[in-house]
Order: C-alpha cells, then sequence, then structure tokens
C-alpha cells in the first residue's frame, strides 16, 4: 500500500516543537530572572551596614552637662525641675500653640518658650548636644547631622493631647530632636507613627534624674498621652544634614519607599521560586567570617558580628512582611579546585535567628543557590577571608564550613520541613505544635488569635497527612520509620502523639486512620484525653464518634471496650444536666451494647464486666444487648 505525503503532519510536528522550544525558553528566562533577583537580593544586603529607621527613642545611659538654662526675664532654672521653677516657667511661656503673649490655662498646662525667651548657657551642653544628635540620627542615613536650638517646651498635667504641633518649625529641616530634661513625672508616652507602624516610648522612666531622647522625621506623626502627675520638660533642636543641599530626600517616606523596594524583590524572588520549582526551594549567603568568631559552637543573632547583626535585623524585618523564612546555618562544602564540576553543598545546624533548632541538617543545596562573597575556586585552603577550613586537601576537592543566612518562601516552609525532618524532629515538631495548640485553646483573644490557631491547625494537619502518607507508602527503614514496630515499647507513646495530634488539628479522616491502626495500644490516660476533646462542640457534633466507633469495633474483649468508653467519659464533663441526654454519653452506651451484642461465651474476666455495666446502666442494657440469650 502506497503512503500518502500529509503535508498537515509536517506542519503539526512543527507547531508542537515552536511550543516545547518556547516553554523550555520561559523557563531558561525564569531561571535567568532568579539568578539575577538573588544576586540582587544580597548586592542590597552586602552594602548594609546598618538599618534605617524614621524615628530613634531611649534613655541616655551617660552624664550630659548641665544645661545652664536662663530665661530672658526670669533668671536660671535648676534641675532637676521644682515646683517653684515650673511655676516661674509659666509666667514667661505662651499657651500651647500661641505665637505671643505668654499666658497659662489652668485646663491645659501645656506651654512653650521660643528660642529667643531663654538660653542654654553651658557650652559643655551644646557639645553634648551636637554629640547625641549624631548618635540619635545614626540610622537616619542622613551624614552628619547638625542641630539648631529651637524652643522649650513644659508639658504639665492637661485634658488629652493627640497630635504634637512643631512650635516655630523650620522648613529647612529634615527632622527634631527632643531631648528630656531631669523633671519627675508621670505618663505622657510618646507615641511615633508612619504608615501601618506605631513607636511609642515612656519618658517617666527614671525621669527626676535622667535624660532621655526622642528624634523622628518631619513626615512622622508624633501624638503625647496627657502628662498625669509632675511636669516634663524638653528642649526642642530642628535637624539639618548637608545632604539636603545636594537634593537628597531626607524623609522617612524616603527609607519606607527603600524598604518596600526590596520587600517586593523578595516577593518576586518568592514567586520565582515557587514557578521554577527546584528540588530545595532555598537560597544561601555566606557570611565572610575573617576573624573565625563563628568556629565554635552554634550561631545565633547574639553571637553575630555588628556587621552581620545588622544585615540580620533588616532582613529579618524585610521577610516578615514578604511571608519569607529567614534562618541560620552551617553550611559544610566539597570544592572542586577548577571550578563546580565536583561541588557538593550541605546544610547542617539550620535555626532561627533565637538559636532555636529548625533542622539538623542533612540538606543539599544546589551550586546555583549558593550566593558568594567571592568565588570558590579563588578561595586557598587556608584562606582566612572565610569560615573555617579543613586541613586536608582529599582527592582534588578542598573543604569548607561556613555560616550562612537561608531564605525560604513561606509557602514552601511545612513542605521544606516535612522532606527533610528526620524521625526524631517529626515526632518532636508534632508533640511541641500538639502541645502548644493545646495551652492556648482555653484562652480567648480576638480574631486574631483565632486565626493564628487554625494557621497552626493547618500546619499540624500537614504533618500528619505526611506521616500518613510515609506509612502508606511503606517507606519503613530502622532510622526513619514513623510508627516502630507494634512490639516496640515505644508504639503505644508514638501511637498516642499522633492520635492526639490528628484531634487537635480537626481532620476527621486523619484522625480515623491513626486511631484505627492502635486501639488496643493506647493507654487509659490517652483515652481520657481524647474525652477532653470532646468538650469542643466542633469534635463533640461531628464525624469523629463515628470514626472512633469504628476503632472501638477492632477492640476483641467486652472488657477492653468498656474500659475504653469508662477512660473517654472520665475526660469528658458534659453539655447537659442529664446525663441520659447528654449526646457523648448516649454514644457511649450504644457502644456498650454493640459490644454486648457481639459478645460470644461470655470469660471469667467478660461476667465481672457485665455486672459493672449493670451497676452502672442497669438490667435493661443487658437486655438490650441480648446477652441472657447467650
Amino acid at each position: 500500500m502506497l503512503l500518502k505525503y500529509d503535508p498537515g503532519e509536517e506542519d503539526e510536528d512543527y507547531e508542537m516543537e515552536e511550543l516545547e522550544e518556547s516553554e523550555e525558553d520561559d523557563e531558561d528566562d525564569d531561571a535567568d530572572a532568579l539568578d539575577d533577583i538573588q544576586c540582587s537580593l544580597f548586592e542590597v544586603l552586602q552594602d548594609i551596614e546598618e538599618v534605617k529607621t524614621w524615628a530613634s527613642y531611649g534613655p541616655i545611659k551617660y552624664r550630659l552637662p548641665i544645661t545652664g538654662l536662663h530665661l530672658s526675664r526670669g533668671g536660671v532654672v535648676g534641675l532637676p525641675l521644682s515646683s517653684m521653677d515650673a511655676s516661674r516657667i509659666k509666667q514667661h511661656a505662651s499657651q500651647f500653640g500661641s505665637k505671643s503673649n505668654p499666658s497659662v490655662d489652668d485646663n491645659d498646662l501645656t506651654c512653650d518658650l521660643d528660642s529667643s525667651q531663654f538660653e542654654l548657657r553651658n557650652p559643655a551642653w551644646h557639645t553634648a548636644a551636637r554629640m547625641l544628635a549624631l548618635e540619635a540620627t545614626r540610622t537616619f542615613a542622613v551624614g552628619d547631622a547638625t542641630i539648631q536650638l529651637r524652643g522649650l517646651t513644659l508639658s504639665g498635667p492637661s485634658r488629652p493631647l493627640t497630635l504634637w504641633q512643631d512650635p516655630n518649625p523650620d522648613p529647612a529641616a529634615f527632622g527634631s530632636l527632643m531631648i528630656i530634661l531631669p523633671s519627675l513625672h508621670r505618663g505622657g508616652d510618646i507615641k511615633l507613627t508612619y504608615g501601618n507602624e506605631t513607636k511609642q516610648f515612656s519618658t517617666d522612666i527614671a525621669s527626676e534624674f535622667g535624660h532621655s531622647f526622642v528624634a523622628w522625621f518631619s513626615d512622622v506623626r508624633l501624638e503625647l498621652d496627657p502628662i498625669l502627675s509632675g511636669y516634663r520638660l524638653h528642649v526642642i533642636y530642628d535637624l539639618h544634614s548637608p545632604l539636603t543641599q545636594l537634593g537628597v530626600n531626607l524623609s522617612a517616606f524616603a527609607i519606607s519607599e527603600e524598604a518596600n523596594a526590596y520587600q517586593s524583590m523578595l516577593e518576586q524572588w518568592s514567586r520565582l521560586r515557587e514557578d521554577v520549582g527546584n528540588s530545595n526551594p532555598l537560597v544561601a549567603y555566606i557570611l565572610e567570617d575573617k576573624e573565625q568568631d563563628y568556629k565554635h559552637g552554634p550561631l545565633s543573632y547574639g553571637r553575630l558580628n555588628e556587621n552581620h547583626r545588622q544585615k540580620a535585623k533588616y532582613l529579618k524585618q524585610q521577610c516578615l512582611e514578604s511571608k519569607v523564612c529567614f534562618w541560620l546555618a552551617r553550611m559544610f562544602s566539597s570544592v572542586d579546585s577548577r571550578g563546580y564540576a565536583e561541588s557538593i553543598f550541605e546544610l547542617g545546624n539550620i535555626s532561627e535567628l533565637d538559636g532555636t533548632e529548625v533542622l539538623e541538617g542533612n540538606v543539599y543545596i544546589d551550586k546555583e543557590d549558593v550566593v558568594e562573597i567571592g568565588s570558590f575556586n579563588c578561595r586557598e585552603e587556608n584562606d582566612s577571608d572565610y569560615g573555617e577550613r579543613s586541613s586536608e586537601y582529599d582527592d582534588g576537592l578542598y573543604h569548607f564550613k561556613d555560616w550562612v543566612f537561608l531564605l525560604l518562601p513561606e509557602s514552601q516552609r511545612m513542605q521544606f520541613l516535612a522532606e527533610h525532618m528526620s524521625t526524631r524532629e517529626l515526632r518532636l515538631w508534632i508533640a511541641c505544635r500538639t502541645n502548644s495548640l493545646h495551652s492556648s485553646g482555653s484562652q480567648s483573644e480576638g480574631a486574631s488569635h483565632e486565626t493564628s490557631m487554625e494557621e497552626q491547625r493547618k500546619e499540624l494537619a500537614f504533618m500528619c497527612q505526611h506521616v500518613m502518607s510515609m506509612e502508606r507508602s511503606k517507606r519503613r527503614d530502622h532510622d526513619d520509620s514513623w510508627l516502630p514496630g507494634p512490639d516496640d515499647p515505644a508504639f503505644s507513646l508514638v501511637s498516642e502523639s499522633l492520635v492526639v495530634a490528628t484531634l487537635v488539628a480537626r481532620q476527621v479522616s486523619l484522625f480515623g486512620s491513626a486511631v484505627r491502626k492502635c486501639p488496643g495500644k493506647l493507654s487509659q490516660a490517652m483515652w481520657r484525653e481524647i474525652g477532653k476533646e470532646f468538650n469542643d462542640d466542633d469534635v463533640l457534633h461531628g464525624e469523629y464518634k463515628d470514626r472512633l466507633a469504628v476503632a472501638l469495633s477492632r477492640i476483641p474483649t467486652l472488657t477492653a471496650r468498656y474500659v475504653i468508653l469508662k477512660s473517654i467519659l472520665s475526660g469528658y464533663i458534659g453539655r447537659t444536666v442529664k446525663p441520659d441526654d447528654d449526646p457523648l454519653r448516649l454514644w457511649a452506651r450504644e457502644n456498650i451494647v454493640s459490644a454486648l451484642s457481639s459478645l460470644g461465651h461470655a470469660t471469667e474476666e467478660d461476667v465481672k464486666t457485665l455486672a459493672a455495666i449493670e451497676q452502672q446502666y442497669g438490667k435493661d442494657i443487658l437486655k438490650e444487648g441480648k446477652v441472657s440469650d447467650k
């Protein structure tokens, strides 16, 4: 038979090849974009020497010189401030917000003087104030800030003040510096707000003899709580910077925009990680350790040097906003001296910034996801610019140990943990999360608390589902099996942990699967804990009773079933005044009747149990179970 040529087939093949090539090009583009953005993320991080902020505040922990405060028409004012001196200041002060004619309002004892109405005559004070301005604006990224005296404000017990109005602000200033002078008072907290973030500072702590300060950008909103007693005296300075003359925008807005840009990069990176679909969605940033400060022991935020601490602080803030996990880890690398041909990168000691362990280790990472300070093949065996080195050069490989920052999209955290946790870690994680939900379940803290608990339940359910999947797929070797063998002494404890976890996670099907595996191995205390969970209406009125009944039907003896049901009821408080009307007690009675109906030849132990049942429920239950017929 002759085959006829169909040009349409060739066109279809050509179109399919074009489509496949297009998809491959898209994947390559995503991978290239991911590489670029990973480098950009850490290039920005590399340049960070200090976390930028739009406000700073706190007590001054060193002694400041005396101010030499002198009123232009009232003489010297001593500090700490006395009530007599406060009265003298009020005679020279205008009412809050007024620009002329000093006066006092008995209902609002807040008043101010401009710089023409007083002097600070001690030269040492001006030097100290200039140094304080540099310290207070160190995180503002404004260069060397200078100050110009603006005014003096006295605040006393008053009606609530909300928005602070700067008296006589200088339009050329980028911000303000407030120095609270020794003046005993109570209340008067200062609230600084920009965007959705608010910072609060209490000025009354050690206010009689101590100084404190608050510095902020001009576009920050300042609110003052009322002074409850005493008086607060503070001096105000305008803050200037040479950068403003160069056209640099010095504002909270600029700092916020910079942070938003970094958050946007993190979010884009997170999306690309999901699209590219690497086996390990991690990226690692190597911490330079020239002094080998990190050689011994685990690493945490407190052990980081100042440079890395600032980077960690900045990165943690951005990761929280961008839903990205941020961890510390030890990285072991074996690098081919000729390049990456035989390179191996393994992570261990993965932890939170506070040192809390996340994973022990044995997590391998691709070479593309290690962001280097320098090229690995430029590093020598004894190169002191990096972390701890091994003393051997083995099979053409250099061996290095470094500490790294790790980033992971929050959306992939649970899958990553489930795949890389050891059996011990997985059991411990489930136990800790179960206990956490147990302890917080009795608290009522509003909608946000409920949302948090719901998220925790979802994560617990995810881990329980992972365990069930492991069991179903029979990935059971000596080290990594979740459930020990039924004859293992640890079987009951591990089984109980899983049963309670599925119940706390509010997962009916998982609970049914877990309890069916080991009903006869659970302790009476465990069944009592299950009974406590039935005090929750969601559990009581759900399908849990049906799943539990199926598991109980597998218990071979009447006595064992009766003991289990008694244990469940002993942990249950009940929902009605009349026990006979209680849904769980009715359910327990039905299960006892079912057990009686399936009873064969009664053993000596069964006879004792029948007597106990009769004593608790009466003779009618024996008739319902047709015991007399047997």
